[in-house]
């Protein structure tokens, strides 16, 4: 039986997930922006919100087996029944050769460290792990951040291996 602690910590969760995903897509759709953000409470919830280049990290088998073992190694499951969002990028019509979207757009800097400090808040406030990718296909910067249980997901080679996959070269 859950304590009073765990019912808040999971109701904060699923209070908190809802604004994180919004905060994702936001960020996605300002341009030529791709985005994964998976969290998962210790109670057995997961949110996860992607982008269709990173869609390979949570439906193939080497993006599954990977944070299957994350949380194995935290001795959590991944419920077969957990939802995901996948989102076509929508463009608003950049390209490569649109200058520094940092420089030329202050909304694309201030929605990104938004959703970084969100991800980070939920993990730390709902007793979460927490996994934020965020790649600016304009300015070539992928961006992340993870507790240490999504660490192998960007920092291992089988994680390295599958973000290259991801990650297309754009012209």
């Amino acid at each position: 039986m859950a304590t009073t602690n765990e019912q808040r910590l999971e109701f904060e969760f699923m209070e908190k997930k809802s604004n994180l995903m919004s905060m994702a897509y936001e960020l996605s759709v300002i341009g030529n922006t791709q985005v994964l953000v998976f969290v998962h409470h210790d109670g057995g919830k997961s949110a996860c919100f992607c982008t269709i280049d990173f869609q390979p990290v949570v439906t193939s088998d080497s993006g599954k087996q990977l944070i299957q073992s994350c949380l194995d190694n935290n001795k959590f499951t991944l419920s077969e029944n957990e939802g995901y969002t996948i989102v076509n990028n929508i463009s608003n019509g950049t390209n490569s050769s649109t200058p520094n979207r940092e420089e030329a757009n202050p909304e694309f800097t201030e929605k990104k460290s938004q959703l970084l400090s969100e991800v980070e808040e939920v993990s730390a406030i709902c007793n979460t792990h927490g996994l934020a990718l965020i790649m600016n296909y304009d300015t070539g910067e992928l961006t992340s951040f993870f507790t240490k249980s999504f660490e192998p997901v960007a920092a291992s080679e089988a994680g390295k291996k599958l973000l290259k996959l991801c990650i297309k070269e754009k012209n």
